[in-house]
């Protein structure tokens, strides 16, 4: 026993000489400090500016965010939007398959869904999400080509489709408008033949060009909002903060600078979070081992975030999606479970599925 510690300990000596030996052959330089005051110093070490320090520290809505109609093609893309629900067309938005694609699919969907509600009309609304191996990454050929099968008056994007240009050039051949939200890398051409709102196209002056793509897709249905309300829509003033639970948790997922506008988007995302009353997000959380009104950017990070994109790395992301959509508690508790491990337990028996051994959800035998 005590021969066994010895060489343990020799062995874990050697490792350690080692690695000071390793770190001996570097020159390690640091830089001067340049600020008096130790706040000033880590702030500028985070790249924060004297002018932007308030805004860092604390974030204000009303000062540090920016109107959704300062995209360059907004106000198109809304005037299309109420143009098909007006007629009763059919809507499908396409996200993808990870957190944020997933995240921003359900924050459109949320709030069309209310909005056709509310004018009472007649459109169909459907979301696909792709399959990361049979379709792969962005709007696919053969996905186009069903949409059109499936007489489609409407494609909106979320974290996807600036790269396919061509295959939005045959949903114009073929009638079908196209509105792309996404903020992923520019294509080889820009698609001309769709309303674009993404904050790196050539010519776009939105002022924020980091935001993640459910980052973008709020923006839209900020603007959707606004529009309804001021064609008489019952959406109280500020209604659209309650869907940053889905920014706050994209914007950490996909890892997006909390800065500027971000910084805000998220601050104010949190507190929605931690206040949420969607059951899916509560069952998420709970099932996590997270307290609701102590989540933060970690807990998004290695709890909630990374629960959300294993569905569609695994398995299905529309799980993800159906989860974070759920409008009941016992749909939720149905979702969160397989989402978190397959098992079902609410208490009572949901459906006809059966809880065998510990329950990973509750620990109740």
């Amino acid at each position: 026993m005590g021969g066994g510690g010895a060489r343990n300990c020799g062995k874990y000596g050697a490792f350690k000489r080692g690695l000071c030996f390793f770190f001996m052959k570097f020159k390690w330089i640091i830089s001067d400090r340049q600020e008096s005051d130790l706040w000033e110093c880590l702030l500028a070490r985070r790249g924060v500016l004297p002018n932007q320090r308030q805004e860092f520290l604390y974030p204000d809505w009303d000062k540090n965010t920016h109107s959704p109609f300062l995209f360059t093609r907004m106000e198109e893309a809304v005037e299309r939007f109420f143009t098909v629900l007006t007629r009763g067309e059919k809507i499908i938005i396409h996200g993808d398959y990870d957190a944020d694609g997933v995240s921003g699919s359900a924050l459109l969907y949320t709030t069309i869904e209310e909005i056709i509600e509310k004018m009472n009309s007649k459109s169909s609304l459907e979301v696909f999400l792709p399959d990361r191996q049979s379709d792969g990454y962005g709007v696919a050929k053969h996905t186009m080509q069903k949409f059109i099968k499936d007489k489609t008056n409407l494609v909106i994007t979320v974290d996807c489709g600036i790269a396919n240009a061509d295959v939005f050039d045959l949903a114009h051949a073929s009638g079908v408008s196209v509105i792309i939200c996404d903020h992923h890398q520019l294509g080889e051409r820009v698609p001309e033949h769709a309303f674009v709102i993404h904050p790196l196209v050539p010519g776009e002056v939105y002022p924020n060009k980091t935001l993640c793509g459910t980052g973008v897709a709020f923006k839209f249905a900020s603007a959707l909002i606004e529009e309804a309300r001021k064609r008489g829509f019952a959406f109280p003033t500020g209604h659209e903060k309650w869907l940053l639970d889905f920014v706050a948790i994209a914007t950490v997922t996909d890892v997006m600078p909390l800065l500027g506008e971000n910084r805000t988007l998220e601050t104010y995302g949190l507190k929605v979070l931690n206040k949420t009353r969607r059951p899916g997000i509560l069952k998420i959380i709970e099932l996590s081992g997270s307290t609701l009104g102590s989540i933060d950017t970690e807990t998004i990070g290695f709890r909630i975030g990374p629960r959300l994109n294993a569905a569609g790395r695994i398995g299905s992301a529309r799980l993800a999606f159906d989860t974070l959509v759920a409008k009941t508690i016992d749909d939720a508790i149905v979702l969160a479970a397989q989402h978190h491990g397959g098992s079902v337990c609410t208490g009572a028996r949901v459906g006809t599925q059966k809880t065998t051994g510990v329950c990973s959800g509750c620990h109740k035998q």
